[in-house]
C-alpha cells in the first residue's frame, strides 16, 4: 500500500545539531524570579532546569532516533488546495497488521505533539488481538516536524483535512476511519463533515461541539438549541454537566493567551523558541502541567522524560515550531482578515469520544449530540489533554471497542454519506409545537 511516489524515510539526529543544542542548553540563562504560587505564572523553574539537564546531559540521541526508526516512516507528495496550490512533501508513519480482519484508521496528532506522541499507541493498535487490528497511517501535520511546511498563507486545518484525505486515497484506502486529540479531533471533525463517504467514522479525545453557523433555517434551528441547551444545563444541569461547563469558562478565561498569540503574531515568538531550546522547553513543559492530569503527580512524572525530549528534539531539530503555530494564524480567525475555520456543520460520520477528566475543553454530551452523530460516549476518571502519552491502554481499548463492537466497518462504508443532517429529536419537536403556537396566538 505504499504508492510509487512516496519515498521511505529514516529520522536521524545530526550530530553536529545535537553538539549546537546542547551547546544553547548549558549557556541559557536564568530567569528572574519571582515569589508566588507554582506554576501561576507560566512554567516553574525546577523541573524547567530538571529537563533541560537531562536533555542535554543523559538523553540518548542516537538511542531514540534508532527507536523512533523501528517504525517504517515515508514522506509523500501531496498537493495542498488553494489558495496555497503548493505541494508538500507529508511525513508519515505506516505500519500495518497481520491480523485476519484489519480497519485502515488515520491517527492524527495536534500541538504542541508530534507523531511522537503514538509510540506506544501504535503497536498496540496493529496487534492482532482476538483477530482484530488496525492498519495504522500517523502523518506529521504539514508544517510540523518532517512534514514540508507551505511557503504561502491559506493552509488552515480544513484544508489539511482536504490533503490526508487525498493520502489515504494514494495509499490505496478508499474508505477508513480516524482518531485523534487536539489539532486531531479538530481535524478528525473536519474530515467527518468534508469527507463523510471516504472518512467514515470518527473517534476522538478532543472534543469540539462546535454551534453551525445561521446559514440555512436547519443549522439557524441547531445554532438556537445550541445556545438553549447551554443556558438550561448552565441553571439546572447535573452537577457534573455544570462542572464541565465550569471548566470549560475557566480554561477560556485563563489557559488561552497562547492561542492568540499564535493565532495572531507566530512568527515574532517563533524568532524566540526556534532559537532558544529553553524558551522551547519552557513553552511546551507549561503546557504538560497545565493540560495534562497532573493532579497527584508531578508533571515529569507523569510523562517520560524521554518522550518529552524526543517530541522537543523533533521539533528543535526540523525548525518547525513558527510553522506549527501557523495553525492558529490561519484556522482560528483572530488575525485580521482570517476566517474561523473549524467544520462547523453538523458532522454526520458515526462519532465516538472519549472524556478525559483534565481535558482542556470538555463539552457535555448533550452538546455533543447537536453537532455530531454521537454513538458512543465514555467517561474515565484519570487522563488529561494528552491521551496517547498518558493513558494509552484506556485510548486503544476506546477505538478498539468503538471500531469494532460499537459499529461495525463494512456496515459503515456502506451507510457512508448518507446521513447529511442531524436528526430532529423529541425536543426539536417540542420546541417546534411552542413556536408554531406563539405565532399563532399573535
Amino acid at each position: 500500500r505504499v504508492p510509487a511516489m512516496a519515498e521511505s524515510f529514516n529520522i536521524i539526529f545530526d550530530a553536529s545539531d545535537v553538539d549546537d543544542l546542547k551547546a544553547r542548553i548549558r549557556q541559557r540563562r536564568t530567569f528572574q524570579r519571582q515569589s508566588c504560587d507554582p506554576w501561576r505564572q507560566g512554567c516553574e523553574e525546577k523541573p524547567l532546569d530538571d529537563l533541560l539537564n537531562y536533555w542535554e546531559k543523559e538523553y540518548d540521541f542516537h538511542a531514540h532516533a534508532a527507536r523512533f526508526n523501528q517504525f517504517h516512516h515515508y514522506r509523500h507528495a501531496v498537493m495542498a488546495p488553494s489558495p496555497v496550490d503548493e505541494e508538500l512533501n507529508i511525513h508519515y508513519i505506516h505500519e500495518t497488521s497481520t491480523a485476519p480482519t484489519t480497519i485502515p484508521l488515520l491517527l492524527v496528532h495536534g500541538w504542541p505533539g508530534s507523531v511522537v506522541e503514538f509510540c506506544q499507541l501504535i503497536p498496540e493498535l496493529v496487534s492482532d488481538k482476538d483477530g482484530k487490528a488496525f492498519d495504522v497511517v500517523a502523518p506529521s501535520l504539514p508544517g510540523y516536524g518532517f512534514s514540508d511546511a507551505p511557503t504561502k498563507e491559506g493552509l488552515n486545518i480544513e484544508l489539511v483535512a482536504d490533503m490526508l484525505n487525498d493520502l489515504m486515497q494514494s495509499l490505496g484506502y478508499k474508505q477508513y476511519v480516524i482518531q485523534g486529540g487536539d489539532w486531531g479531533g479538530i481535524l478528525a471533525r473536519a474530515m467527518g463533515v468534508r469527507h463523510p463517504t471516504t472518512c467514515v467514522g470518527l473517534h476522538a479525545n478532543f472534543c469540539v461541539a462546535v454551534a453551525p453557523a445561521p446559514t440555512s433555517l436547519r443549522n439557524a434551528w441547531t445554532l438556537a438549541r445550541f445556545l438553549a441547551t447551554f443556558l438550561v444545563l448552565s441553571l439546572a444541569g447535573s452537577q457534573a454537566d455544570k462542572a464541565k461547563l465550569k471548566d470549560m469558562r475557566k480554561f477560556f478565561k485563563e489557559e488561552t493567551a497562547y492561542q492568540m498569540i499564535q493565532a495572531t503574531k507566530p512568527q515574532t515568538l517563533g524568532v524566540a523558541l526556534n532559537d532558544s531550546p529553553a524558551g522551547l522547553a519552557a513553552w511546551f513543559l507549561e503546557k504538560f502541567n497545565s493540560w495534562g492530569d497532573t493532579r497527584t503527580t508531578a508533571v515529569l512524572n507523569t510523562f517520560d522524560k524521554d518522550i518529552l525530549c524526543t517530541n522537543l528534539t523533533v521539533y528543535w531539530l526540523t525548525r518547525s515550531i513558527t510553522s506549527s503555530m501557523r495553525m492558529y494564524y490561519e484556522s482560528l480567525g483572530v488575525a485580521q482578515d482570517k476566517q474561523l475555520h473549524l467544520a462547523k456543520d453538523y458532522c454526520s460520520v458515526p462519532t465516538g469520544i472519549s472524556n478525559f477528566p483534565r481535558e482542556i475543553i470538555r463539552p457535555t454530551q448533550s452538546l455533543a449530540k447537536l453537532t455530531y452523530n454521537l454513538v458512543d460516549w465514555v467517561e474515565h476518571e484519570q487522563g488529561g489533554h494528552f491521551a496517547a502519552l498518558e493513558q494509552p491502554k484506556l485510548l486503544e481499548e476506546d477505538v478498539r471497542q468503538f471500531f469494532f463492537d460499537r459499529t461495525e466497518f463494512v456496515e459503515l462504508c456502506k451507510q457512508a454519506g448518507k446521513q447529511r443532517a442531524r436528526p430532529w429529536d423529541w425536543v426539536d419537536y417540542s420546541w417546534a409545537v411552542v413556536l408554531i403556537a406563539v405565532i399563532i396566538n399573535l
